[in-house]
């Protein structure tokens, strides 16, 4: 339960930084956290609490003279406040809302039997990663045969979709950033071996850039998406974009709205937009045209 109490502070001091004026000193950061409901503790353990954020999480607060209180610093290890989140959520943030709510029906959630079957493995891979050591990985595809085994430099936990994926780089091939489901593993191990992880940092960010969900054949190149998209369908996908490249390029004659991403042609963003139906038209490129089409007759092939 202490375990469940330091994430949940956690959590909260990084909301509370996000937030214009965040917090002044150890004292207002207090107050603060007393009115996000979080249980008081001693200033020495709100010192711990942020230097284990920056040493274990790459989130770092620096002192602002010009906004006069302590700020939150960008850093490459955690991408956003969301994504730290869903790591606290790995250790049991979800769990605790459950018990916290059990027998009330205002509050549903999704199961996270998923996400509990693999702890045990994301666990080890954040330790790998924390601690730069290379693991050594028996892994098998959806459609391969027999296990594979792997010697991967891990690099990032993604999560798309409630499935959770490493990517690293494969040692014996190339150093070529992989992903690998992690409910695909068959068994996993830190080795004696570590590594540099800054050598890989832009390869790896580079690598999801223009990327929906995680498939990225090598060498693969980010293509400009035009659609179009109904008047319904057009304010949720305007408030809620597809991707961070999303750009509303204006509307047609009959009110649709006209908008592009830049990204790769993979199965995921192909789902995606058979997903949102009638309510989208693909404009270009041909390749996502047909990819497409190519789908939609072969459902409707077994139904005629």
């Amino acid at each position: 339960m202490k375990e469940i109490k330091t994430l949940k502070r956690f959590a909260a001091i990084i909301s509370i930084g996000l937030k214009p004026g965040s917090f002044k000193n150890l004292e207002d950061l207090a107050e603060k956290l007393d009115a996000n409901n979080i249980e008081p503790v001693a200033y020495r353990t709100l010192v711990r609490d942020l230097e284990a954020l920056r040493t274990e999480f790459g989130i770092n607060f620096q002192y602002s003279n010009a906004h006069r209180c302590w700020i939150k610093i960008e850093s490459d290890e955690v991408a956003d406040h969301a994504q730290f989140l869903n790591l606290l959520d790995l250790e049991g943030l979800s769990r605790t809302l459950r018990l916290a709510f059990e027998g009330f029906s205002f509050l549903e959630l999704e199961a996270q039997t998923a996400v509990q079957q693999i702890q045990p493995l994301i666990t080890k891979i954040l330790e790998a990663i924390q601690r730069h050591r290379v693991v050594k990985l028996t892994y098998h595809a959806f459609a391969a045969e027999k296990d594979k085994k792997y010697e991967i430099e891990p690099l990032k936990i993604k999560e798309y979709r409630n499935r959770w994926y490493l990517a690293g780089a494969d040692v014996n091939d190339n150093h070529i950033i992989k992903t690998f489901g992690i409910e695909r593993m068959v068994s996993m191990e830190l080795s004696q071996k570590s590594f540099d992880p800054d050598k890989l940092k832009e390869q790896v960010k580079n690598r999801f850039a223009n990327v929906l969900g995680v498939t990225l054949l090598h060498n693969q190149q980010a293509e400009t998406i035009h659609v179009k998209v109904s008047p319904k369908f057009s304010n949720y996908l305007i408030s809620i974009p597809l991707h961070a490249s999303q750009q509303f390029q204006g509307t047609d004659e009959n009110g649709w709205s006209i908008l592009t991403w830049r990204l790769v042609v993979n199965q995921e963003l192909v789902s995606e937009l058979l997903r949102f139906g009638q309510d989208v038209e693909v404009l270009s490129p041909p390749t996502l045209v047909s990819a497409l089409v190519n789908n939609l007759k072969t459902s409707l092939s077994k139904y005629a």
